[in-house]
């Protein structure tokens, strides 16, 4: 498993992403805000008035790693910029390594290991 999480944290492994980038604007980051499922199908984050990665469910937006979340660490580093299009598919990835992560920690946490 330890392998496994290596593979994913340096890219080698590129699960699916739930997330999904939608609306109509110019990619700039001018805000990073989590709303929830309520609103949208499994939550989303908002990068400005009318765009957003959504399908970001909750646990992987609070995953963290040496004290931040990368999730919203990632986009707040950005702040202010146009995104690319590869760091648009860049953070859908990011949302998928997120929950395979968290998943994996599971059943290390279900197998006594953690």
């Amino acid at each position: 498993m330890g392998l496994e999480l290596l593979r994913l944290h340096t890219l080698e492994k590129r699960p699916k992403s739930p997330a999904r980038y939608l609306g109509q604007g110019g990619d700039r980051v001018e805000r990073v805000d989590y709303q929830e499922a309520d609103l949208w199908e499994e939550g989303a984050v908002i990068i400005n008035q009318s765009q957003r990665f959504e399908g970001v469910p909750r646990e992987a937006w609070e995953w963290q790693v040496g004290g931040y979340r990368p999730l919203e660490k990632y986009l707040e580093d950005r702040r202010g910029r146009v995104l690319s299009w590869g760091e648009i598919e860049h953070y859908r990835l990011m949302v998928g390594v997120a929950l395979e992560t968290l998943r994996l920690m599971e059943e290390l946490d279900e197998m006594g290991l953690v």
